[in-house]
């Protein structure tokens, strides 16, 4: 295995996108790198999305010499999302993501009510602190699922099985039915008990929703089985290349970050989403912080804003502007867009949140005031979970995910606000991450900080 030319594979199923890239296990180095971009809506075609990871993947080895050498492939994808299949082990409508807030529409039926209000009166009478999140939230696997019990009941019972966004795409790379998933993605559900990486089945039973319909719940790492004939024929790769089970991009991020153990220092990422997350050794629960399952027995907390990448190109499309023109106009504007801000919306915990700008209304007006109010507004939420995670053992920052990566003028706006430095690797830090679990899950590499020992870094120094 250990042998000059060895190559894994990883695969970034995102919001809005898919990418791939090869990695290297002698340099560490990911190699040639390919994406493509698709529909972000919060209901997505299952086609589409396999489509898209195919083709992306075809691209990603086009000219590649050395397809022999591929080990494996490793998976990680947007989290809480929802794939439904039947009987037939066909996919039942679209594949319904985090952005999707259905839960949070009054019902007709019941006052008013919505069907997250429905959740949390269900659930209050139970002590939930081994779930990974404060309240199942719209958008999650164990919330859409409620939802379409309550509202939809043919639809329910035509349901055999519900997973991740990312099983559904390494059950087609294995092609053959592979209802399981791993401890990440099961913990982003709703319906996990993060302390003791199972289903939590009182949650499971208090939302009558039967045991049989998650699941099986294998280790990140893990191998799930070889890539199928036809994929392997089409692509014109092995037939012997391991799937491994993957994970979350969340945790992945971590890990592809070069964060690994306690130690470690907190990751900013800004994607689609934004998160800030710090690695944990001991299971406890901070409020307004979720605890997820990581990799080696230990948890990750996490403060997940529903603001991001998805908030500027909101303006992006409001403006008719790129990213790159926001950011050009953004850079001449003060710290703070003097003194205009910018609400992210609706949160987790604060589904009432008022969403949009507010406070010095003259700059309302000004294109450039508001691109940059809105890149601090979305790192202004991530200070608030800073704040409430604590206890720090670095005294900078590691960033990941687009936003960061390709606007220097966000990366400085983060650097500056959380008054630190910022530390950017230079790669997909899902994708590398993904790679080097495959690497790790069939002992192509002993350690995972082998590989994380190679990533190098540049930095963003506050107050510029």
């Amino acid at each position: 295995m250990k042998n000059l030319k060895s190559y894994t594979i990883g695969i970034d199923l995102g919001t809005s996108g898919v990418k791939v890239a090869i990695l290297d296990l002698k340099t560490f180095k990911l190699i040639n790198y390919a994406s493509i971009s698709y529909n972000n809506s919060s209901k997505q075609d299952s086609d589409m999305l396999w489509k898209a990871t195919i083709e992306v993947l075809g691209e990603s080895l086009k000219g590649f010499s050395n397809k022999g050498n591929i080990k494996a492939i490793g998976l990680t994808g947007q989290m809480h999302g929802t794939v439904l299949y039947d009987k037939q082990n066909k996919v039942i409508g679209p594949i319904i993501n985090w952005q999707d807030d259905s839960c949070n529409r009054p019902l007709k039926n019941y006052s008013g009510q919505t069907t997250a209000d429905l959740i949390n009166e269900k659930l209050q009478n139970i002590n939930i602190d081994d779930l990974g999140v404060d309240r199942i939230a719209s958008g999650f696997l164990g919330a859409t699922l409620f939802y379409i019990r309550v509202n939809d009941k043919e639809l329910f019972e035509s349901i055999e099985k519900a997973v991740l966004p990312v099983d559904f795409i390494r059950a087609k790379l294995l092609g053959k039915t592979d209802y399981s998933t791993d401890q990440t993605n099961a913990c982003s559900t709703g319906l996990f008990n993060t302390r003791e990486n199972n289903w939590h089945y009182q949650v499971i039973d208090t939302l009558e929703l039967p045991h049989d319909i998650l699941p099986e719940v294998h280790n990140t790492y893990e191998i799930a089985g070889n890539i199928s004939k036809n994929i392997s024929e089409y692509l014109g790769i092995d037939r012997k290349i391991k799937i491994i089970f993957g994970g979350g991009d969340n945790q992945i991020s971590l890990i592809g970050s070069g964060l690994i153990s306690s130690k470690s220092p907190v990751l900013v990422n800004i994607g689609t989403g934004a998160q800030i997350s710090k690695i944990t050794d001991k299971y406890s629960k901070i409020p307004g912080i979720d605890t997820r399952s990581f990799i080696n027995s230990q948890y990750a907390y996490v403060g997940a804003s529903l603001g991001g990448g998805e908030k500027y190109k909101w303006l992006s499309d409001k403006e008719g502007l790129s990213f790159k023109e926001l950011d050009n106009l953004a850079r001449n504007v003060k710290n703070r867009a003097d003194g205009l801000k910018f609400s992210t919306g609706p949160t987790r915990l604060n589904p009432g949140r008022n969403f949009g700008f507010y406070g010095n209304d003259k700059n309302v007006r000004s294109t450039a005031h508001r691109a940059r109010a809105v890149m601090e507004g979305v790192v202004e939420d991530l200070i608030d979970f800073y704040s409430l995670i604590g206890s720090y053992e670095s005294d900078y920052l590691i960033g990941s995910g687009n936003a960061l990566i390709k606007s220097e003028v966000w990366s400085q706006i983060t650097a500056d606000m959380f008054g630190k430095p910022l530390m950017l690797a230079a790669h997909e830090s899902t994708v590398f991450g993904a790679a080097v679990m495959a690497a790790y899950g069939i002992g192509g590499i002993e350690k995972i900080d082998d590989a994380l020992s190679q990533i190098s870094y540049r930095e963003i120094k506050p107050g510029k």
